[in-house]
This record gives C-alpha cells, sequence and structure tokens, in this order.
C-alpha cells in the first residue's frame, strides 16, 4: 500500500518555527528574572550579614 502525506507548506512551518523561538526567548527572559529576583534577596541577605559583623553583632567565637 502506497501511503502519501501532505507537507506543510513551508510558510507555515516557518511560522510554527518563529512562534517557537518566541516562546523560548519569553521562557528565557522569565527565567533570567527569576534569577535576578533571586540575586537582588540574596545581596539584601548579605549587605545584612555585612552589616551585622561590622557592627560586632554575630558572635564569632
Amino acid at each position: 500500500m502506497i501511503k502519501f502525506f501532505m507537507q506543510k507548506p513551508l510558510s507555515d512551518i516557518a511560522e510554527e518555527a518563529e512562534q517557537r523561538q518566541l516562546n523560548v526567548q519569553g521562557d528565557l527572559w522569565e527565567a533570567i528574572a527569576e534569577i535576578g529576583e533571586e540575586l537582588l534577596a540574596f545581596d539584601a541577605r548579605l549587605s545584612a550579614l555585612e552589616k551585622q559583623i561590622e557592627g560586632g553583632g554575630v558572635n564569632n567565637g
């Protein structure tokens, strides 16, 4: 039995590829934003610890 497959037009394939690329870019920007938020929180905690150490608020012994 011979099967015939209809191929999608190249324009449809190109549109799908572009949409996938946009989705991936969106996911990457979302991940970058989350990493940025985590870095800001880490920086705030680090600054608080530095202030405690400078002020003698941490018991080192």
